[in-house]
């Protein structure tokens, strides 16, 4: 299983409240000392926010990942195909592959 990306989602997270704050705070025609402060600012709490956020995630994809593998296991490879399909057990298919040498061996 790859790991799950929580660095890069807070890194996300934080660069777009930058962006926000920066954004906003020059429509508002403030001073561009504070505007830029004030995103740096949001940029370290929305960071620690979505380190935060992205390792709750982690935990709950990998719980129900886990809850569902041990729902549906995977098949033993040991098994046939045949005896995997509706219908066709294992008897079935062995009647079926002797009628076939049979055949076979007639011609």
């Amino acid at each position: 299983m790859r790991a799950f990306p929580v660095r890069a989602i807070a890194s996300c997270f934080a660069l777009s409240a930058f962006a926000v704050a920066l954004t906003s705070g020059l429509a508002s025609e403030r001073a561009f000392a504070d505007v830029v402060f004030t995103a740096v600012l949001a940029m370290g709490a929305c960071q620690l926010i979505g380190l935060l956020g992205a390792a709750a995630a982690r935990v709950a994809v990998r719980e129900g990942l886990l809850a569902y593998e041990r729902a549906n296991p995977i098949p033993n490879s040991d098994i046939e195909l045949a005896d995997m399909l509706p219908g066709m057990g294992q008897s079935e298919s062995l009647a079926a592959q002797e009628s076939s040498e049979n055949m076979a061996i007639d011609r």
